[in-house]
């Protein structure tokens, strides 16, 4: 390999961190029939395994990340104080890694201060259920395991949609 010239893999990673990132529901067609979240498992940092359905009867807002994504690890940031008044909003924050390896997550959990729920799993599990094919992304799955559509396009806050889609006062 030449000394300009970037591997595969890295190219690849690359590309993952330039797409423009996504918001709310963005990646979720608003249909009027309800559209359930996929289920599937992921391994905590103690090595447990849990299901997205554990959660059932809470409203969970899941961020896909991994710790070579900086925007992922920017918006964990930047988005810090609207994260932590939806946990008081009894909100589940479920944040599942899509790294290669748990090692690289672990030691990356113990560098940034990230609220929340902590899961593992292989981006290639969730490709296809979740059409994850770029990061950061987030959903949002209600109480019945529906997915949720909240529109950003009328310049309304996170929170404002939120506070909407949980009928709660300002």
């Amino acid at each position: 390999m030449s000394g300009n010239s970037l591997s595969l893999t890295m190219r690849f990673a690359l590309f993952l961190c330039l797409l423009p990132l996504s918001s709310f529901g963005q990646d979720i067609e608003e249909d009027k029939a309800t559209t359930f979240a996929p289920d599937f498992q992921y391994i905590d940092l103690d090595g447990a395994s849990h299901r997205l359905s554990d959660h059932q009867g809470k409203v969970v807002y899941i961020s896909f990340w991994a710790s070579w994504c900086k925007p992922c690890l920017v918006n964990f940031e930047k988005y810090r104080s609207i994260r932590n008044e939806l946990s008081g909003l009894g909100i589940v924050l479920l944040n599942i890694s899509v790294d290669a390896n748990q090692e690289i997550w672990k030691k990356s959990l113990k560098k940034h201060s990230i609220e929340g729920l902590h899961g593992f799993i292989p981006q290639s599990e969730l490709m296809d259920s979740y059409q994850l094919y770029s990061i950061p992304r987030y959903e949002i799955v209600g109480k019945k395991g529906e997915f949720h559509y909240l529109d950003r396009s009328d310049g309304k806050s996170v929170l404002d949609n939120f506070h909407e889609f949980l009928s709660l006062p300002r």
